[in-house]
Parts: C-alpha cells; sequence; structure tokens
C-alpha cells in the first residue's frame, strides 16, 4: 500500500501534465464543431493563410495551443498565447511563459523554432522568411532586427544592413535598411541586396510594386528598382 500511495505522489503530476499535453480535441468534420469539457476555451482569429479558417485557439487554465482542422495537429496546452492570425501555411508564432517568441508546425503541431525572439509583434513568415529580433525594440531606440528561414537558420544580409521590423516578403523582395543612413532598399530571399537602400520610406512589394519616397518624389517601383510609373 505504501508503495502505491509512494507512486501516486510521485507520478500523478506526470500524469495531469501529459493529459494537458496530449489531449486531442475532438472535432466533428461533419458539423464542424468541437466537443470539449467546458473548462476548455475555443476561439477563431482568423488570419491570410489558406485555408483562413482551419486554425483554432484552445485553451484552459491561462495555457494554449491550437489545432488545424487541415492537418489535425494539436500542439497541446502548452504556451502563454498563440499568434494565430500571424500564422503562414506551415508556421505558428508562440510565446512561452518567458515572453519570447517561437514556430510551431501546423502540420505536427511540435516546436520547431525555439523560443528565442521578441513577442510584442512576432514576425510572420511570408514566402519562407521572417525578419526578427532578439528584443521588443524600446521607445525611440531600434533592435537589429534579421532573417531567418522556416527552420531558423540565419539568412546574412551584408554587414551594415539590417531588416525592418514587421516586413513581409514579396515578389522575392524584402524591406531592408542601412544603418548608418537610415534609408530603404530591397533584397532578395537569399539575402543579398537587389535595390540599394536610397529611399526615404519604402512599403513591402504588392502585386509586382512597392511604393518608395526618394527625395520629394514619391512613386512606384519593379522588383528591379525600376522606376514603374509617375511620380505622384
Amino acid at each position: 500500500m505504501k508503495r502505491c500511495i509512494l507512486f501516486l505522489l510521485l507520478f500523478l503530476p506526470l500524469f495531469a501534465a501529459a493529459e494537458e499535453t496530449e489531449l486531442v480535441p475532438f472535432w466533428n468534420e461533419a458539423t464542424g464543431q468541437f466537443s470539449l469539457p467546458p473548462e476548455y476555451h475555443v476561439y477563431q482569429n482568423g488570419g491570410d493563410d489558406s485555408p483562413p479558417s482551419s486554425l483554432y485557439v484552445i485553451s484552459k487554465n491561462g495555457l494554449c495551443g491550437f489545432f488545424d482542422t487541415r492537418t489535425g495537429a494539436f500542439s497541446g496546452l502548452l504556451w502563454h498565447e498563440v499568434f494565430d492570425h500571424l500564422a503562414c501555411d506551415h508556421l505558428v508564432p508562440v510565446m512561452d511563459n518567458q515572453g519570447l517568441a517561437g514556430y510551431a508546425s501546423r502540420e505536427s503541431g511540435d516546436l520547431v523554432i525555439p523560443c528565442l525572439y521578441a513577442s510584442v509583434y512576432p514576425a510572420s513568415f511570408s514566402q519562407g522568411i521572417a525578419a526578427v529580433a532578439y528584443e521588443d525594440p524600446l521607445p525611440g531606440q531600434t533592435e537589429d532586427y534579421f532573417l531567418i528561414d522556416e527552420t531558423g537558420a540565419v539568412i546574412p544580409l551584408p554587414e551594415g544592413i539590417t531588416a525592418v521590423y514587421g516586413a513581409q516578403a514579396q515578389d522575392s523582395r524584402i524591406l531592408i535598411q542601412e544603418k548608418a543612413t537610415g534609408l530603404y532598399g530591397y533584397a532578395s530571399l537569399e539575402g543579398n541586396v537587389v535595390i540599394p537602400p536610397r529611399y526615404a520610406q519604402a512599403q513591402d512589394f504588392c502585386g509586382g510594386y512597392a511604393r518608395v519616397t526618394q527625395g520629394e518624389k514619391t512613386f512606384f517601383i519593379d522588383p528591379q528598382g525600376n522606376p514603374a510609373s509617375q511620380a505622384l
């Protein structure tokens, strides 16, 4: 009897943790509804992924996880926040109890990029890359943002060049900034500068064009940096 009691005292917390992390939400594909105990909460913010309605956040007692109806993957209730609205086709930004962001797989639910990054506005992957930083910028300060791929590997940028907070890769281009001048340009998905920093203001590419400001002129450029319209 004493051995049984000792066993329960030692391993019951592990069983409880296993229940939280291994719970697979019951999803009825026919009705599009969950059947979970009332202590669990399910919500959906939506996002730009395809299909946008496949990702749900499940929470209980201050911990949360995600369930993807497209892949059937459940992450377990491991996180303090799930940024489902910033998810891409393969990765979901999540935040740990230290306030750091990482990325979990939509295919398996597993954490594939460790929680190392700033989480006030976690980067969303686009075209396989994201602009991240180790700390959130303080008022009046800037942090060095850099590029990572969907494995977490750093994509090198030339010395003196940083990625830009919130930048989204489109048309195989991503916004960069020269630290010394503060001017903006664009890099390829491999981190090579293809449009040198020469713009006082610049936006992400969208539909083959980006809006930039040089001197007193604001105009559109194509992915090669050629002016694409008359100055506005």
